[in-house]
């Protein structure tokens, strides 16, 4: 069942996708922003995993470095070719550090476990690898709730989907 990321009651435990940071970073969700803010405060209990610091590590990368070149088309390809752009860049580097370390967020690893259950998640609902993953990891550190713009998640048995309502359409920029 969907709810409002704003209707979330204090001191709930919240698995958090990664479209809601990037949301967040990338200014296009007021929502998201007190959704985290209310994480950092300890309002609530935020957890995320080092999968999905990766794929925010890598989504704000390719947006920083497309606004910033101005480049359209296969970010990853045009990065690999360039690497002086990488190592130029800086907005994103800073928006992982303070999500890990100023948000107040739990972040859990991935075990062998994790992957195994996430196939039968898969072959259960449908989910794509990574979202797969991400309700392992909920079953495994007994979280019921997930923080997502992405309503693939509603699918899922017995978890609560909170979502920023001020975001329509795709799951991701």
């Amino acid at each position: 069942m969907r709810r409002r990321l704003e209707e979330i009651p204090r001191g709930e435990v919240v698995f958090i996708d990664s479209n809601i940071f990037i949301y967040h970073f990338c200014g296009l969700s007021r929502e998201c922003r007190r959704f985290l803010w209310r994480c950092a405060s300890g309002e609530l209990c935020g957890v995320t995993s080092t999968v999905i610091l990766l794929e925010i590590c890598h989504r704000l990368m390719c947006i920083e470095a497309s606004q910033r070149v101005g480049a359209r088309g296969d970010m990853v390809r045009f990065l690999r070719r360039n690497p002086q752009v990488v190592k130029g860049l800086e907005v994103y580097r800073g928006n992982i550090r303070r999500a890990i370390s100023d948000m107040g967020l739990e972040v859990v690893g991935v075990w062998e476990g994790d992957v195994l259950r996430a196939l039968e998640v898969q072959e259960r609902y449908g989910l794509l690898t990574n979202d797969s993953l991400n309700v392992a990891l909920m079953e495994r550190e007994g979280i019921r709730s997930i923080a997502t713009g992405d309503p693939d998640f509603e699918v899922v048995e017995g978890i609560k989907v909170w979502m920023p309502g001020d975001i329509r359409g795709t799951s991701s920029p």
